[in-house]
């Protein structure tokens, strides 16, 4: 959320294209193409710059499913590993 300038609470729930830089858009629409074939998740490390300073996140996209178990959506889940290594 702090990379988006905007609170977490905010982001939840929001369509990744109202959200990413169209750089990353891009990259994530790849990942997703990925899970919607292999209908796995993938977790994958992200590295791009934020006013200047190199953020890195280990990020997952998964698929959402239905009762019917076809995917209906993707999910991301992200971290940001600069905040770990900080600690």
């Amino acid at each position: 959320a702090n990379r988006h300038g905007a609170p977490r609470s905010s982001l939840i729930g929001q369509k990744v294209k109202n959200v990413l830089t169209s750089s990353s858009l891009s990259y994530y629409l790849e990942k997703e193409q990925e899970v919607i074939e292999s209908r796995r998740p993938t977790t994958f490390e992200e590295v791009f710059l934020n006013h200047g300073k190199e953020v890195r996140i280990l990020a997952t996209v998964f698929p959402i499913f239905d009762q019917t178990g076809k995917i209906t959506s993707t999910g991301k889940i992200s971290i940001d590993l600069n905040s770990l290594s900080n600690k």
